[in-house]
């Protein structure tokens, strides 16, 4: 039997005065926006539904009471949308926290574990 590394995974989301405000669905649908330009695009490439997804947008907007996209009217080269410079420092700070408390489990997990098998090994 092949062993592989033990990978620590976390959740994390936002919330506001006890209300869900962020989190990594809507994270992973703003970085396809930015990908993207369009919502259209972006939930096609998330696997997400439309509706779904400007729901998420629009509660999340409400609960921070900023916007996370700035939309493009259509026209003949069709609407979009990119993220608003608070949409991009919430998700660039979401991501960075994420990565940093992922990273310091990961880190306390293995010292752990490797205690437990010195402990197993006497």
């Amino acid at each position: 039997m092949r062993r592989t590394a033990l990978e620590v995974k976390i959740k994390v989301w936002l919330e506001l005065e006890g209300a869900h405000a962020f989190g990594s669905g809507l994270a992973d649908l703003l970085e396809s926006i930015d990908a993207h330009g369009t919502l259209r695009a972006a939930v096609e490439a998330t696997g997400m539904s439309y509706r779904h997804a400007w729901d998420l947008i629009k509660s999340s907007e409400q609960h921070l009471g900023s916007s996370l996209i700035i939309r493009h009217a259509g026209g003949a080269g069709g609407g979009g949308c990119t993220l608003s410079s608070f949409g991009r420092r919430l998700l660039e700070s979401y991501r960075k926290t994420t990565q940093s408390l992922c990273d310091l489990a990961q880190g306390r997990f293995d010292q752990l574990w490797k205690e437990q098998q010195r402990t197993t090994q006497r």
